[in-house]
């Protein structure tokens, strides 16, 4: 990610496939359905009854439990980033039995090939969901001549072929041949591509926007819920909790596509940066947020001045993500494990002192912790994209940020004996 990848140079042939008069393998109203994207999925979660609702989130999570269409990929490294389309294809490439495309930190480009074969009459679409590549051009056989398709961090939204949060390919009709796939990524290096058809697409994306839309509704609501105290109490705790209840947002909205979708669309330097700036913000922000909340600096001084110390980790990795996205990822893991260890440190001294506040926000990192790792472990290759790791990542989201509210709740109530100037005391002279 960063700036590298603003000096790729890249031709942009993106033929519209809404507006194509025969859409190949399937019905114009299909299409038309299809091409609508998230945007029909949206206000059919939201008009149709709570019974049917309950029903789709149902069908989604037995879903995701089955298995992917299988692809057979051969790859091509191509170290220097300089071969052309028309180059690979008199090249050999190496045969690989894996699903997922997983390269880790590397700053190669990687040619991917499979045979159309693999395509049958009922697949029309190629997709996938992760969405933070730098640059993906996927070469489609059309008769005489390939379709190129470019999309990645690196490319404006407004020129993707269908506008939704994956990326999404038309496959329907096409002829025996090769599917070429070229890939690079200043950071980690992953693709995971699954096939189906438009029709049965859609019908998830109705669930899984019903899904986000909960998640970032409720989100939206703690926010402002704590804001609110913020606003009568000016006590910083609040804004420190808030940074990182937002940071976890907005990086999840970034991961999803839906931030590039409808926040930075045609921000291109910001959307390849951000996934790493934000979770920076999210680690500095929580750091900050368990040192207020669990009292530190009375119970714990000498961690509560490592967090001072550490938290400024955040600057030095978003300036290093403008150039060198592999090294922000590690200086990334390294500041999340010192933070790991700092917040379970200060928890631990503060529960041993019997500090109410902390009870609660050990339980709010921990249930969020083993679906992180998963999250962690699923980025670099080593779980396979799965529907049901998203909804366990967001519901345990959801029950942090609760469980954090409820921490800052309660030590306002511990504190109000003890310091006239907590928020339920300043909120009751306001009322009087």
């Amino acid at each position: 990610m960063g700036v590298k990848a603003l000096a790729h140079s890249r031709k942009n042939v993106l033929p519209n496939l809404a507006s194509q008069s025969k859409p190949r393998g399937g019905n114009v109203d299909t299409l038309n359905i299809f091409t609508q994207g998230s945007r029909y999925s949206i206000q059919y979660s939201v008009a149709a009854p709570i019974w049917w609702r309950l029903v789709a989130l149902g069908l989604w999570f037995f879903s995701s439990l089955a298995q992917a269409d299988h692809l057979h990929f051969s790859v091509l490294e191509d170290p220097a980033g300089k071969l052309t389309f028309n180059q690979v294809r008199d090249l050999e490439f190496t045969p690989i039995t894996t699903d997922v495309l997983s390269f880790g930190l590397s700053n190669s480009t990687y040619w991917v090939k499979f045979d159309s074969s693999d395509i049958t009459s009922t697949h029309e679409l190629l997709y996938s969901c992760q969405t933070q590549l730098d640059v993906l051009d996927v070469y489609i056989p059309e008769g005489d001549y390939w379709r190129q398709v470019n999309v990645g961090t690196s490319r404006p939204f407004a020129n993707r072929d269908i506008e939704h949060p994956c990326y999404l390919f038309d496959v329907a009709g096409v002829p025996d041949s090769e599917i070429y796939l070229r890939m690079w990524s200043d950071g980690i290096a992953k693709l995971a591509l699954n096939l189906g058809s438009k029709q049965e697409f859609w019908q998830r994306q109705v669930s899984m926007q019903l899904m986000y839309g909960v998640y970032f509704a409720l989100l939206a609501a703690i926010l402002l819920y704590n804001f609110g105290f913020y606003w009568f109490t000016r006590d910083k705790v609040y804004l420190y909790c808030m940074g990182y209840l937002g940071g976890v947002a907005l990086f999840l909205a970034t991961t999803s596509g839906h931030a590039s979708m409808y926040l930075w669309p045609n921000a291109v330097l910001w959307a390849d940066i951000a996934p790493v700036a934000l979770v920076s913000l999210a680690i500095a922000c929580g750091l900050l947020c368990v040192k207020r909340t669990v009292a530190s600096d009375s119970y714990s001084p000498g961690m509560a001045k490592w967090v001072l110390r550490v938290a400024p980790m955040a600057i030095l990795i978003a300036v290093v993500n403008l150039f060198n996205g592999a090294l922000a990822i590690i200086l990334l893991g390294i500041f999340l494990v010192l933070a790991l260890v700092l917040s379970f440190g200060m928890i631990a001294v503060s529960t041993f002192e019997r500090y109410p506040p902390a009870y609660i926000l050990a339980f709010a990192i921990i249930i969020l912790l083993p679906a992180a790792l998963a999250y962690f472990w699923h980025s670099v290759g080593w779980l396979k994209e799965n529907d049901l790791l998203n909804i366990i990542l967001y519901l345990t989201s959801s029950i942090e940020g609760l469980a954090l509210t409820l921490a800052l709740a309660y030590r306002e109530r511990f504190m109000e004996p003890r310091n006239s100037t907590s928020a339920a005391t300043k909120l009751g002279k306001q009322t009087v």
